[in-house]
């Protein structure tokens, strides 16, 4: 199948509809006036955003639960997006095979809408989703028009999906079950190239080799930017590049062409051969930083003006999970961050530290998998180790079954610090009632640790009110 297959479809279904990646697939798709159905384990914000625009979400895996306007429709007019996140023994992936659906993967389905575009591709370990965001935004308000799938919620759109040009698109290239491999970019920007997901790759030599083959797919003549990390994690020699790709090297070193310098709260600068200029930071901490210089060289790249990147880094509503400030009170600053690999927790402690200056910082964190759990137990240790107060709550498991010797415990017992303690989700307001945290205060993790956040915010608005009275 390719893009112009797509046009035929009139009917979808989204086996994973709740998923960051499949909901943006599946706005861009009733945008265009498809038939919209699908199944996810749990109801949440993101299925509700999906029902909204008219799609139908089941949430029993049952065959039976299957809209029948969908089984109806003629079999070359209806497509199955599944994700690999979907367990090789759903009921609902062995009916549609047995059956003979037409089906896919998103990867592969991202892959296609963006084949015939001026594709921007955003990879790396950390810090895409907020790369991807920010390049679409600028890109936005520079007039382009783009069409962006994005792997986080932006604040000012209220979605994961701009709708725009279909010649012009931004992605969020997805390093896990090797996604990104699909993506056939114009420009590619790597951020970062750590080792993750080493359930796929197996080893740091595998994550090597992923992310390499993700650059030989960049198209000639193509544009990379590149960290000065990632460049050196790959083990790349500019000088062996193919001559027709143009390559922007950027980082903090002194060394690096394009050297990256930030306050981590209110500017940041890109400071090449030629010039110094100073940029709005968009978000806080040296990370972002980077991030939004990234994007700043994209925007470049595409001969944008440094006026019209300031004007949009300033005018960044920021993501959901990103850093994202919920409430304050008069002693309590909360926030709320997607950290959930050591390197991505130790950014995040630093900027809530930058935030709190000389005050106590309470950090609560889900891990997320056992296998990462497992794979970088000393590293969330040694980070977790940089807060003041430490909660931490079971592993959140995803896709994955249990692994023996691997829980909250066993990382629990690496962290060498005083103010530790283990909380269950219907544990933590009575553990922060008894502590009672001053300072800042932050929830992190890529599980169902969000579930907290609106309790935690009702929480702080009610222990405001009482210490008011």
């Amino acid at each position: 199948m390719s893009a112009d297959l797509l046009r035929h479809i009139t009917h979808i279904y989204l086996l994973g509809a709740g998923g960051i990646g499949m909901s943006a697939l599946g706005l861009y798709f009733r945008g265009l006036g498809k038939h919209l159905y699908g199944y996810d384990k749990t109801p949440g914000a993101i299925t509700d955003h999906l029902i909204k625009q008219g799609a139908h979400i089941h949430f029993e895996e049952d065959p039976s639960c299957i809209p029948k306007d969908f089984l109806d429709a003629a079999s070359d007019h209806r497509l199955v997006i599944y994700t690999p996140a979907i367990p090789t023994d759903s009921p609902l992936l062995t009916y549609f095979k047995n059956h003979g659906f037409a089906m896919a993967k998103r990867s592969e389905v991202l892959g296609w809408i963006a084949q015939k575009s001026f594709n921007i591709s955003i990879a790396g370990t950390h810090g895409k989703s907020t790369t991807t965001a920010l390049i679409a935004h600028v890109l936005k308000v520079a007039g382009l028009n783009p069409t962006a799938f994005v792997g986080a919620v932006v604040a000012g759109w209220e979605s994961n999906f701009l709708a725009g040009d279909e010649n012009l698109t931004v992605t969020e290239a997805d390093e896990y079950d090797r996604s990104f491999l699909h993506l056939k970019p114009s420009l590619a920007i790597l951020t970062s190239a750590e080792p993750d997901h080493l359930d796929i790759y197996k080893n740091e030599e595998g994550v090597k080799e992923g992310y390499t083959q993700f650059l030989e797919g960049l198209r000639r003549p193509g544009n990379l930017i590149i960290s000065e990390s990632a460049f050196t994690q790959l083990r790349l020699d500019e000088h062996r590049l193919p001559s027709d790709i143009t390559i922007s090297r950027y980082g903090t070193s002194e060394h690096v062409p394009f050297r990256i310098t930030s306050d981590g709260q209110k500017f940041f600068q890109i400071i090449d051969e030629k010039a110094s200029t100073t940029l709005p930071l968009p978000m806080p901490g040296r990370h972002n930083a980077l991030n939004a210089a990234a994007a700043a060289l994209a925007a470049r790249s595409l001969n944008i003006s440094d006026e019209l990147i300031a004007k949009a880094l300033a005018s960044f509503p920021g993501l959901h999970r990103r850093l994202e400030k919920i409430f304050e009170t008069p002693t309590l600053l909360y926030f709320d961050d997607y950290a959930h690999h050591p390197t991505e927790l130790e950014a995040c402690i630093e900027a809530l530290r930058a935030q709190a200056g000389e005050k106590h910082v309470t950090g609560i964190f889900q891990p997320h998998l056992f296998t990462r759990t497992r794979d970088f137990a000393e590293g969330f240790a040694r980070a977790l180790e940089k807060l003041d107060t430490v909660i931490l709550m079971p592993i959140y498991p995803a896709r994955e079954k249990p692994i023996p010797g691997v829980d909250s415990a066993f990382l629990f017992n690496l962290i060498q610090h005083q103010e530790k303690y283990l909380a269950s989700h219907d544990a933590v307001i009575p553990l922060l009632e008894k502590l009672r945290p001053q300072g800042v205060l932050a929830t992190m993790g890529a599980g169902d640790i969000d579930r907290l956040v609106p309790v935690i915010k009702n929480w702080m608005q009610t222990h405001l009110k009482q210490n008011s009275a």
